[in-house]
């Protein structure tokens, strides 16, 4: 009996050391994030989606961190946000301070976009994911083109902003895996220019998140100024026409499925808050639970509907995966990227 006891009580004197420790490490936590003022870093301009959620993000986050911090929006334009992404991975305070959003085709610029690349994405802070960024491929419905066949015998132009962009990543994919015949015209400045290109009919085609064509200009949907012909992810949206086919179902053999599965995970990853690498792991904790509180909470859900974004939560555990698995491809893959999209 004496000997129970004896357990029973080193049993809850380790309890209480462990409460102890965990809440120190809270306070300690607390106490280095009270009163600071943190970056929210996008690695694109202002006005387009990342902008609506980077602001979304930082009207909310602060107050689910220990010592409430307050969070700003910074934009870093630039090569695709790898201006952004290199600025974070080498320069950035490594403390929890500095996170942001980029371009989730980071993972393939990695293997296949070596010039001015100074990011391991594999060693980044994940934190949490605000949204899938599954593509749509749409054309203007004056084209007369109704379906992915009919691409493939009709040359006409996609607009993009440049290399490091889906905009021209994602149709010079499909003209490789699926013999579309897309002209890919370069240089217009971000997601307003290439849509203004289209509105003005200086280009047919563009492709863009699924949620940024619902939120930006929905009424070009509603009244079929554009049309889809083909989603990019890996899986439907329950919101498209279902004869709109899923890339993934188009592959016609072993290879092609492997591209594109390949080319397809960063819309899985989407939008996804991260910090560089060397965050103390109390402080990424204090990161990630900041996140799962977030995107439940009903004021940040009710900003989110209010600014017309969609919130699709991943945690920084699974993106971090996620990405993983991307930046691994096969060395056959790497090459078919490389070759499809013009890189050397």
């Amino acid at each position: 009996m004496g000997s129970k006891l004896l357990f029973g009580s080193a049993a809850a004197v380790a309890l209480a050391v462990t409460f102890s420790i965990t809440h120190v490490k809270a306070d300690a936590v607390a106490d280095y994030f009270k009163g600071r003022v943190g970056i929210m870093a996008v690695g694109f301009g202002p006005g387009g989606g990342y902008d609506r959620y980077s602001r979304l993000v930082v009207n909310h986050f602060g107050k689910h961190m220990p010592g409430k911090p307050i969070y700003v929006p910074q934009f870093m334009p630039g090569g695709g946000s790898l201006k952004m992404a290199n600025y974070t991975y080498n320069v950035s305070p490594k403390d929890g301070s500095f996170i942001g959003l980029a371009s989730p085709m980071l993972p393939i610029f990695q293997l296949i976009r070596s010039k001015g690349f100074k990011v391991d994405v594999r060693k980044l802070s994940w934190i949490g994911r605000l949204a899938t960024q599954k593509h749509v491929m749409m054309v203007r419905s004056d084209t007369g083109i109704k379906n992915i066949d009919d691409l493939k015998k009709t040359e006409i132009v996609a607009a993009a902003s440049g290399l490091a962009s889906p905009t021209y990543m994602f149709p010079a994919f499909l003209n490789s895996v699926l013999g579309t015949k897309f002209k890919i015209i370069k240089g217009y400045k971000g997601s307003a220019g290439t849509r203004l290109a289209l509105e003005r009919g200086e280009a047919q085609a563009l492709t863009s998140g699924w949620i940024s064509w619902k939120s930006s200009v929905p009424q070009w949907i509603e009244s079929k100024f554009i049309i889809p012909v083909v989603e990019l992810g890996f899986d439907k949206s329950p919101d498209l026409p279902k004869d709109v086919p899923l890339i993934l179902d188009l592959a016609k053999t072993k290879a092609d499925r492997e591209f594109m599965e390949f080319m397809m995970g960063p819309t899985i990853t989407g939008r996804a808050i991260f910090g560089p690498p060397g965050i103390p792991k109390a402080h990424l904790d204090a990161l990630r639970t900041a996140y799962s509180k977030m995107v439940k909470d009903p004021a940040f859900l009710a900003e989110a509907k209010s600014r017309k974004v969609e919130i699709h939560p991943m945690s920084g555990a699974e993106i971090a995966k996620r990405v993983t698995q991307t930046a691994s491809a096969s060395p056959a893959v790497v090459k078919r990227a490389k070759e499809a999209l013009g890189f050397k």
